[in-house]
């Protein structure tokens, strides 16, 4: 039977080549788009998947209520973990884990500053499974000048040499090798090379981890018993801070760890690897599904299209006596047959894309996860059910022929029941491509508004690096070195507004405060001229000046900072912030300190050189040569291991929106490739139609009509029905696109000329598409085409 189906199939095949192609093409691009988008899906909801805890593991996030919003954040207070696992019988574990990079670690002759070191407290290794190769996860971490390496920072500091015992140099410290760990794998939202005991901070920092009244920057996550409900332990958790700071309006909820990757929209996050969003998986997975519904559309249309071509092979097999089930068996037989064939090509193409793709997703995707059982199975599954229904309706349309009317002579006339459905499809498929190219419009529109719009400072010109605490002492002398060069603007302690942000604190009291509130800020520490460098606003009072010794400690703050305090005239008040009093000297304009998703939080600007990054505004011509002067300058001074490595701060922040252009350009081309099989669709149907009217045609001709006349009458009918596809996805699509800019603080309008560009766009591709058929059509010669008329 699979043999007869496969002859049938490869006849059909070669007799009508053209439309054969169609097919297979529809249905090869549609698979090679659904693998590889599929691929992308099963990646990124994989995220800590592999962890043996996983649906114990939790983070906790702090809700703090301001006067006008909420702001979630990661960063907890210091004592959190020890509390929950003392006062609540159904936290077993936690750990505090801040994972930081650009810390110079050293050994012999080799030194590097592009590790990612994490710092957590010993228990980490018990919570999350990242199996050893040497060493004891028990006791690696008991040692507080311990550190534990990754196989990939151990063959690069070690070669093959047994890296046990061995010691490294961290920030000028020596830590002894105890423990090393398989690479952590690309689907961890935690993304480490090594790892040292959370102890260290005390000194590092100088914090203290029994405060409530301090956060420094750590993430806390616990582990519950089996069983225990991550919902109802939230609920008890809830009002935990209350009870060690009166007042406090912070409340905390636990985030599982499977949603950390795609489900992490939070005002404050950190050590979020790659963070993702569910909407993208969504999206494309929708993408991906729609692609093979239109190619599975265009088999249809194309199937009952040419019925007549068919008609009287299945009417001699039924007088052969075929039943109708037979009938439909074949039929499927050979869609399945072609869907298969269409499986090899795709996975052939796949093969030679699949760089391509991971460089336009940032993934490291393999060719291999095609072969795994599962995955193989899954493929095979679905081509078989892209046959099934491809094949499923011409099956049932073409085996209800009545054998006697075709051998009659009397041909096959499609009832108005088929034809409605062929232009259903037709307008499925184009509104599913309408749907797409306006949602891309949307997208790009988007990331455009986050690249251009006014952040509050200006970034371009301006470069950062890390000063490793040589520029603090003698500051004032060390800047005249640099500015000495005219090219050198500005220069200032402090790094990118948008990275500037430090521990956040509701240790904050103001003149006229109520005892019982509590409030939030996010103290931003800089220096003089730091407000002038990026030329951010001062709305009230004045920037820091050399001119008043009494600034070291006086305070500037933004605007949502004044309305969450709810001073009318903030100049002069007092303000103390963790433990500092000082006067308000100044109001500076709200600017984003966190990508555009985040809202504007309360920021109190404070005098302080010790933060260890320093920015350098640039004049916009030579930069090159001021770079290298720069470089110079540095070598002097240095007295450390750490080299003069730069940024430049408009492209960092260009970087932060690196996942959604990456989805932008994923959508762009699975649109295009929508747009492309539909179009082969109706360029199939437009070529059978005009094929099917040729007489028509010729008989027009004779009577006068004109070739303009016949293409606008034969593509008229095709483009009404791309005018009800326009009708159909216009609301779904702008629906869709403002459920997805919700997740944008600050975001665009959806405009009326996206919709008319959209439309003009289908409408000329659409006359395009179909005008090659007509025109042909239309400039035939009458007399071939009526000669034995």
């Amino acid at each position: 039977m699979i043999k007869n189906y496969s002859q049938d199939a490869l006849r059909s095949i070669k007799k009508h080549k053209g439309y054969s192609f169609i097919n297979i093409s529809s249905l090869t691009i549609g698979m090679v788009c659904f693998i590889l988008l599929f691929m992308w899906a099963q990646e990124e909801i994989s995220f800590d998947s592999f962890h043996l805890n996983k649906d114990e593991l939790y983070r906790i996030i702090e809700k703090n209520q301001l006067a006008d919003k909420e702001i979630h954040t990661v960063m907890t207070h210091n004592p959190l973990g020890p509390t929950l696992k003392n006062e609540y019988p159904e936290v077993i574990n936690f750990t505090r884990t801040r994972i930081v990079q650009g810390w110079v670690i050293i050994l012999g002759d080799k030194r590097f500053t592009n590790d990612n070191i994490a710092i957590v407290d010993p228990s980490f290794f018990e919570m999350f499974t990242f199996p050893f190769i040497r060493g004891n996860p028990k006791t690696a971490l008991n040692n507080k000048r311990s550190v534990v390496l990754t196989e990939r920072m151990a063959k690069k500091f070690f070669d093959d040499q047994d890296p046990l015992d061995k010691v490294l140099q961290i920030t000028g410290f020596d830590f002894k090798v105890t423990g090393v760990i398989r690479d952590v794998p690309l689907n961890s939202h935690l993304m480490f090379d090594c790892v040292i005991p959370l102890l260290n901070m005390e000194y590092f920092w100088e914090t203290n981890f029994e405060r409530w009244d301090s956060h420094i920057n750590f993430s806390t996550f616990i582990q519950l018993q089996k069983n225990s409900s991550g919902q109802e332990v939230s609920k008890k958790i809830a009002g935990l801070v209350k009870k060690y700071i009166p007042g406090s309006k912070t409340e905390l909820y636990l985030q599982p760890l499977n949603d950390i990757h795609l489900r992490s929209k939070f005002d404050v996050d950190i050590n979020n690897y790659k963070q993702g969003d569910i909407n993208y998986v969504y999206l494309l997975s929708i993408l991906a599904l729609a692609v093979l519904f239109i190619a599975c559309f265009n088999y249809m249309n194309l199937s009952t299209a040419r019925s007549a071509d068919r008609a009287k092979g299945i009417a001699i097999r039924k007088v052969s006596g075929a039943s109708r089930g037979n009938i439909i068996q074949q039929f499927l037989g050979e869609t399945i047959f072609l869907s298969l064939i269409a499986l090899i090509l795709a996975v052939i193409l796949v093969y030679f894309l699949l760089p391509i793709f991971n460089d336009l997703s940032g993934k490291q995707l393999t060719f291999n996860l095609l072969f795994k059982i599962p995955f193989l199975l899954e493929l095979i599954a679905i081509a078989v059910g892209i046959g099934l229904i491809s094949g499923s309706y011409p099956a049932l349309y073409l085996s209800s022929f009545q054998p006697v009317t075709i051998m009659k002579g009397s041909g096959i006339t499609p009832t108005k029941g088929k034809v409605f459905f062929r232009k259903t499809l037709v307008i499925i498929q184009f509104a599913i491509a309408i749907f797409l190219i306006l949602s891309t419009i949307v997208i790009y529109a988007q990331l455009e508004f986050m690249r251009n719009r006014d952040l509050g400072f200006d970034p371009h010109n301006v470069i950062t690096f890390f000063s490793a605490h040589q520029v603090e002492e003698n500051f004032e002398e060390k800047k005249a070195l640099f500015v000495s060069n005219p090219n050198v603007l500005n220069f200032s302690m402090g790094g990118v507004p948008m990275f500037l942000l430090e521990s956040e604190t509701d240790d904050v009291y103001w003149e006229g405060k109520d005892p019982n509130e509590r409030i939030t800020v996010y103290p931003s520490h800089i220096d003089i001229g730091y407000i002038e460098l990026f030329q951010m606003k001062i709305l009230e009072g004045r920037s820091f000046s050399k001119e008043f010794p009494t600034d070291v400690s006086a305070f500037i703050v933004n605007e949502t900072a004044v309305k969450a305090i709810g001073l009318k005239s903030p100049l002069g008040k007092r303000l103390r912030v963790n433990g500092q009093d000082g006067t308000i000297i100044g109001v500076v304009k709200d600017y984003h300190h966190r990508p555009l998703h985040a809202k504007i939080i309360p920021v109190v600007l404070m005098l302080n050189y010790a933060h260890g990054m320093v920015s350098v505004r640039l004049h916009p011509q030579n930069q090159a040569e001021t770079l290298r002067f720069l470089e110079k300058t540095w070598n002097k001074i240095n007295r450390t291991p750490y080299p003069f490595t730069y940024t430049f701060a408009d492209e960092t922040i260009d970087n932060l929106y690196k996942s959604e252009r990456r989805i932008g350009a994923i959508a762009k081309y699975s649109t295009l490739i929508t747009l492309l099989i539909s179009c082969l669709g109706l360029f199939g149907l437009a070529s059978y139609t005009s094929r099917q009217r040729t007489k028509e045609i010729s008989i027009r001709k004779i009577s006068g009509a004109s070739v303009p006349g016949i293409v606008l009458l034969l593509s008229k009918e095709f483009m009404k029905w791309i005018i009800v596809a326009l009708i159909v996805a216009y609301p779904l699509a702008w629906y869709g696109m403002s459920h997805w800019l919700q997740s944008y603080s600050y975001r665009i309008g959806i405009k009326w000329w996206m919709f008319v560009f959209t439309g003009a766009a289908a409408l000329v591709i659409g006359f395009i598409t179909v005008g090659y058929q007509t025109i042909k059509a239309a400039r035939a010669n009458p007399v071939d085409n009526l000669r034995y008329e």
